[in-house]
């Protein structure tokens, strides 16, 4: 099956898999850097870098949060900054590949944790992405 780089479907899936190529390719030169650098300062610059582009690109966006945004924010930034301190301090003692697969595995657990999490079955869809994922 041929998919069209044309229409939104298409264009879609064609940004989804040059995302998840770059993705994986991010994981040597994670090893790397952090193999120059301690692992605390290499995030905080990564994660500063990456609050400077957003700043410029959407300078409102936060504004609009409100306190329920805000609070939201910050409980989902403080897990997501958790998980990559962890990753990131096992990469250094890890391969790339072992890393990515690990990484990778979430598309497994992040169906089984929001089904316990949220006390309710998981959707069909989700299994079948599930099914669906590439073995690393």
């Amino acid at each position: 099956m041929t998919v069209p780089l044309t229409g939104s479907r298409g264009l879609a899936t064609t940004l989804l898999v040059v995302v998840t190529a770059i993705w994986g390719a991010t994981f040597p030169v994670v090893k790397d850097a952090v193999g120059r650098m301690p692992v605390l300062d290499f995030l905080a610059l990564r994660f500063l870098l990456a609050t400077a582009v957003m700043v410029a690109l959407r300078p409102r966006s936060p504004a609009r949060l409100g306190r329920t945004g805000w609070c939201h924010g910050l409980l989902l930034g403080l897990a997501l900054g958790a998980a990559y301190v962890v990753q990131t301090y096992g990469l250094r003692y890890t391969s790339p590949s072992v890393s990515g697969f690990i990484t990778g595995m979430f598309l497994v657990f992040t169906p089984l944790i929001a089904g316990v999490a949220l006390r309710r079955p998981v959707d069909r869809r989700a299994w079948l992405a599930v099914g669906f994922a590439p073995p690393i």
